[in-house]
């Protein structure tokens, strides 16, 4: 190759070169410009979203760190004490660590100066010891000693600001706190945060104490600097029992608010105490209240995702609730999702689309509807292909007359039966609702008495001053707290509430979500039946099962002899509707087979469907080492006596007697267990 041609090839290859280098850069360039503005567009809507999430996370983790430094204050005096019991494990372990022989030699050590470090320690322990300490740890005789020193410690602050009786009261020293109380210390004295000694009782559930306190004129709705009451308190550690009590018996306000316009509903969704939420729900707390940030209980629940409560007040405030949007435009399921709770809000998005969708009554009864042409239709062509069959069919005999009769009759009275499942009160429980309609009533029937005793006594001369106003209003406050004035919630049995009918559950009662009413002894709701199997009418489903179930048997059976009684030459010609009979009978018979057969083992041992699929829940199903026991099992035939002879209501009359007898037994060996 000559030397120019080389020269010009190289040439042409830098060339090739240069241009194919200011191509990359300049598409480098160009990418990274792009690359440049999309991240600015991205990262400022970025920082927008996330100033909108940390302004709501600030405020949150805000509330958070004021219970953490409450914690922290109430637990101040117990640090002296870990730190004694720490340094005594450690001389502990170092003392194990040691010979045999330097043992014995120090345990000489020890017993020479044990007179002087017990005297030196009697010392030093008096040195620590205070009027605050003694109140918290219920020493009546060093508190008196302090008192008799100087009276005004009574009252007198700590280092932290905390009273005497704030720590008596921590620590359920019911004594302590009467002791000073008579003793003259202000019963609404607050410290530093404006706390009450009734406040520090909310923290620990003191209900002895808490007692002690309102009844010496401690007042139930005082604020913290936080506007917190003692009601806030008791909800954010969950002491259900503490709040029923102050409802029931010191008139607390149920919807009492912070200085963040939120309820003692809003701290126990937002700590997740389901007991708390069905005990305030079942006391009318409003379920639709907002705070500052537009969020409901529903919506706290939702951020924390506290599936139990959220189930429980989506239940109570239905479409409504779930509806409800904060201040920033998000809805409960919405911000379950933002939180990573990603079951929570497919949960409460199911149930929206199943509120807003209703029920109709074809979805009720559409699936009764098509039962009821099954048990028709079987039983017209069990007649038109069996029994008369095609032209030429030879009739049947006595004995298979007299079998397809029974067939018919079979299947027309369990049709009966089918519509006293499907139209029969299954043992619904009055809701709350009707119990106040019907006291008030009764009240007024009274007071309309009462009112003509007067008029009478008027016409005779008399002065009529019964005042039938003032006693209609007493009837019908007393009837108001007569359903929840319970001995199951007095025992703690929450279970027993329902916040939809918002009354006490009767043993063995459930609330049906598609009937939404509480049934009696339920068993299941049926959608063949088009109405909830309970205590009124569970027997005659069972009998509807049986009859329908023994109509098909023996049709079958009638059908297989009919279709081996023909002639050969009348076979081939009446197969095809018996052997479709035989197929839509035997495609039906099979899973009502398996239904009867559930329910009679069921009804043999006395349990309901129900109680099977939920024993965890029931107290009276469980033995005392937690297993599972029925005590209402009385043996397979006397079972079955008493469920197909015995009337319904005394039936469930004696269930209920004797449930709530295990349950009571219940609660008291768990209260007995608790104390010890």
């Amino acid at each position: 190759m000559p030397a120019d041609e080389t020269l010009n090839t190289n040439k042409f290859k830098n060339e090739k070169r240069e241009k194919l280098s200011s191509l990359s850069s300049r598409s480098s360039s160009s990418s990274r410009a792009r690359a440049f503005v999309s991240s600015i567009v991205s990262s400022s809507a970025i920082e927008i979203a996330n100033e909108n999430i940390e302004k709501r996370s600030r405020e949150r983790e805000r509330e958070i760190e004021r219970e953490r430094e409450r914690e922290r204050d109430l637990l101040l005096y117990n640090c002296r004490e870990r730190k004694d019991q720490k340094m005594s494990t450690e001389a502990l372990a170092s003392n194990d660590s040691l010979s045999e022989e330097e043992k014995k030699n120090n345990n000489n050590n020890n017993n020479n100066n044990d007179r002087n470090n017990s005297i030196k320690g009697e010392e030093e322990e008096e040195k620590e010891w205070d009027i605050w300490r003694a109140a918290a740890y219920g020493n009546q005789e060093k508190l008196e000693l302090f008192v008799k020193s100087n009276a005004s410690l009574v009252d007198a602050k700590d280092a932290n600001g905390f009273r005497p009786l704030q720590w008596a009261a921590l620590n359920n020293r019911v004594a302590i706190a009467k002791y000073l109380l008579d003793l003259g210390a202000d019963v609404n004295a607050g410290d530093n945060e404006r706390q009450t000694a009734l406040h520090w009782a909310a923290v620990r559930g003191a209900l002895p104490v808490a007692e002690l306190l309102l009844q010496s004129k401690a007042k139930l709705h005082n604020q913290d600097i936080r506007g917190y009451t003692a009601a806030h308190v008791a909800a954010q550690y969950g002491h259900a029992s503490m709040l029923y009590h102050f409802l029931l018996r010191w008139n607390l306000d149920v919807n009492c608010m912070d200085e963040d316009r939120r309820c003692p509903l809003h701290w126990g969704a937002y700590k997740g105490y389901k007991d708390v939420v069905k005990l305030l729900l079942a006391f009318d707390a409003d379920v639709m209240r907002a705070d500052r940030e537009g969020c409901t209980a529903l919506h706290w629940a939702a951020i924390r995702g506290k599936a139990e409560a959220a189930h429980v007040l989506a239940l109570c405030g239905g479409e409504e609730l779930l509806k409800v949007r904060d201040t920033d435009g998000n809805t409960p399921a919405q911000l379950a999702m933002e939180k990573g709770h990603k079951s929570l809000s497919n949960m409460l998005t199911n149930q929206l689309v199943t509120l807003k969708e209703g029920q109709t009554w074809w979805s009720q009864k559409g699936m009764a509807i098509f039962c009821l042409a099954i048990v028709c239709g079987l039983t017209l062509m069990f007649v038109n292909f069996v029994v008369v069959g095609p032209v030429g069919t030879p009739r049947v005999d006595v004995a298979l007359a007299a079998w397809s009769w029974m067939v018919v009759i079979s299947s027309v009275t369990g049709l009966i039966f089918f519509w006293r499942v499907a139209n029969t009160d299954p043992g619904f429980v009055s809701t709350r609702a009707q119990l106040a309609a019907r006291s008030l009533k009764n009240a007024s029937s009274s007071v309309e008495n009462l009112v003509n005793d007067d008029i009478d006594d008027i016409e005779k001369g008399g002065r009529g001053g019964n005042g039938g106003g003032g006693e209609m209003t007493s009837i019908t406050s007393a009837a108001s707290l007569k359903w929840l004035d319970h001995p199951e919630l007095w025992a703690g049995n929450w279970e027993r509430l329902c916040v939809t009918c918002k009354i006490v559950k009767p043993a063995g009662t459930k609330h049906c979500q598609v009937a939404k009413r509480c049934v009696r002894r339920f068993d299941h709701y049926c959608p063949w039946m088009g109405n909830t199997v309970g205590a009124k009418n569970h027997r005659d489903f069972v009998i509807f099962l049986l009859l329908e179930t023994f109509a098909m048997i023996v049709s079958l059976l009638v059908a297989v002899v009919r279709v081996w009684e023909e002639n050969p030459s009348e076979k081939q010609r009446s197969k095809t509707g018996v052997l479709f009979f035989v197929a839509c009978d035997v495609s039906v018979l099979i899973p009502v087979l398996l239904l009867v057969s559930s329910q009679l083992a069921q009804v043999a041992r006395n349990i309901t469907t129900n109680e099977l699929m939920n024993l965890h829940r029931y107290a009276y199903l469980r033995a005392s080492d937690g297993t599972f026991k029925n005590p209402f099992d009385k043996g397979v035939f006397r079972n079955l006596v008493s469920f197909f002879c015995v009337d319904a209501n005394r039936r469930t009359r004696e269930f209920e007697e004797k449930a709530n007898g295990y349950n009571v037994a219940a609660s008291k060996a768990a209260s007995s267990v608790a104390a010890q």
